[in-house]
C-alpha cells in the first residue's frame, strides 16, 4: 500500500515546527486503536488512555486530533469503553477496554484456541512422532528392496485415528480464522476489528505450520539405514498425507513467506519414482541382509 503524505502545522509551547505526517484513513486509525487496546495473552485487559494518546501519534505519524476523533467514535459505537479508576489522594486515571460484545467474545475464544494449540499441541497425539507411526511398504531381499516402492511409507493403521483427529484440530482452526475475513467483508463484523483479525490469522498460520514442521522433522530422523541421510522420502509421504486432509495446505505452502518451509521440493518425488538405494545403503544392506526385517 502506498501511503500519501502531507505537511501539517503543529503548534508547540515555544516554537512552530513543520512535521511530516502520514495521511491515514479514518477507518485505519480506528482499526489501529482497537488493535492497540486488544488484550493479547501477554498483555493486560485494559490500556491507559494517556499511554494510547502518547503512542498513537508517534506510531501513526498523525495528529492527536485525529486520534481523539477516532477514539470518541469508537466509544459512541460501543466498541471500546472507559473505566475510571481512583488513584492516589483522590486522583483518577482512565483505562480503555474493549466492550465485551459478540465479536470480541468470538475473537478472544479463537485467540485462546491458538495459544492453547501453540503451547499444548506438540503434546497431543505424541504417536505422530514415534518411529512406528509410519510403516514400510517394502521388504528387504539382500541388498535390494521389494514391494510398493512408489509409495514406500504409509501411516500405521493403529495411529490413523490420531492423525485424523490432529488434522481436524488444525482444519477447524484454519476454517474459523478464514471465516472471520469473510464475515467482515459481508459486514457481519465491524471493520474496526480488521487489524486484530489480520494478526490472529498470521499467528494461527504460523502455529499450524510450525506444528506440521515439527512432526515432519521427527519423522525425518528415522533413517532407512544407519548409513542413510535424513529420510526425506518418509517426510514427503507424510506431507502428502497432511495435504490430503488439509486441502488448503498446498496453497499456503506456495505463499512467499512459507515457500520451502515444510519441504524443499525439487520435484524429485512429484511423479512418485521408485525408492532407490544409494551405494552406501546397498553396501550396508548387503552386509546385514535381515536388517529391515528385524526393525
Amino acid at each position: 500500500m502506498v501511503l500519501l503524505t502531507s505537511v501539517y502545522l503543529i503548534e508547540r509551547k515555544h516554537d512552530t515546527n513543520l512535521i511530516l505526517l502520514t495521511e491515514l484513513s479514518h477507518e485505519t486509525i480506528k482499526a489501529w486503536i482497537v488493535q492497540f487496546v486488544w488484550p493479547y495473552p501477554d498483555q493486560t485487559a485494559t490500556c491507559d488512555r494517556t499511554h494510547l494518546f502518547k503512542i498513537g501519534p508517534e506510531s501513526l505519524h498523525t495528529s492527536n486530533t485525529r486520534i481523539n476523533k477516532a477514539y470518541k467514535e469508537l466509544i459512541k459505537k460501543g466498541i471500546i469503553k472507559i473505566i475510571k479508576e481512583s488513584g492516589f489522594r483522590g486522583s483518577s486515571k482512565h483505562q480503555v477496554r474493549l466492550t465485551e460484545n459478540d465479536t470480541t467474545i468470538q475473537l478472544l475464544a479463537i485467540q485462546e484456541r491458538i495459544v492453547y494449540f501453540e503451547d499444548k499441541g506438540r503434546f497431543h497425539f505424541s504417536s505422530i512422532s514415534d518411529e512406528d507411526f509410519m510403516l514400510n511398504n517394502f521388504d528387504q531381499n539382500g541388498d535390494e528392496l521389494t514391494g510398493n516402492l512408489k509409495m514406500p511409507y504409509s501411516i500405521n493403521p493403529k495411529y490413523q485415528n490420531d492423525f485424523d483427529a490432529y488434522c481436524f484440530q488444525m482444519d477447524s482452526l484454519f476454517n474459523d480464522i478464514s471465516m472471520l475475513a469473510l464475515s467482515m467483508s459481508n459486514k457481519l463484523i465491524d471493520r474496526e476489528y480488521d487489524y486484530v483479525i489480520r494478526n490472529l490469522t498470521i499467528t494461527a498460520l504460523r502455529v499450524i505450520m510450525e506444528q506440521i514442521k515439527n512432526r515432519l522433522t521427527h519423522q525425518s530422523k528415522y533413517k532407512l539405514t544407519p548409513k542413510s541421510d535424513n529420510n526425506t522420502r518418509r517426510v514427503w509421504e507424510l506431507l502428502i498425507q497432511f495435504r490430503t486432509r488439509l486441502t488448503w495446505l498446498l496453497k499456503i505452502e506456495k505463499k512467499k513467506e512459507w515457500k520451502n518451509y515444510l519441504f524443499a521440493d525439487k520435484g524429485e518425488y512429484n511423479n512418485a519414482p521408485a525408492l532407490k538405494l544409494t551405494a552406501e545403503e546397498k553396501k550396508y544392506l548387503k552386509k546385514y541382509p535381515n536388517y529391515l526385517r528385524n526393525l
